[in-house]
């Protein structure tokens, strides 16, 4: 038995097994390939299944945090380029040169609001 505040032998042992699993989803295993792998260690299969289900959920919820920031910094951008064109923050373009960083300014910031939109939908 272990004493309290003393390290759990077996949270040690699924963290490592973790790791591993993530170590192979990274070296672009597929997921048979890892089965079969940890299958080899002597891991039950369900219990592969059950940590690439979860690493999984980890992936996605760190994409669609990716994806937020992306959202939040191409709607500043293109607030920015719109703010611009129109003459919100005090310039007013004579010609089409002084416009031109403008609309550069909308295709960065519109690319970046739609690269976010697909990261939070996980397309």
């Amino acid at each position: 038995m272990n004493e309290p505040g003393a390290p759990d032998p077996y949270q040690d042992l699924a963290l490592a097994l973790y790791y591993r699993v993530a170590e192979l989803v990274k070296d672009g295993k597929t997921r048979d390939q890892i089965i079969y792998e940890m299958g080899l260690k002597g891991v039950r299969r369900d219990t592969v299944e059950r940590m690439l289900e979860r690493l999984a959920q980890s992936q996605r919820s760190v994409q669609r945090q990716r994806g937020w920031r992306h959202l939040v910094l191409g709607g500043v951008i293109t607030t920015a380029a719109l703010g611009l064109t129109f003459g919100l923050f005090g310039f007013a373009p004579a010609n089409a040169l002084a416009i031109f960083p403008t609309l550069v300014g909308l295709g960065v910031g519109g690319y970046w609001v739609v690269r976010g939109i697909f990261e939070v939908a996980g397309w």
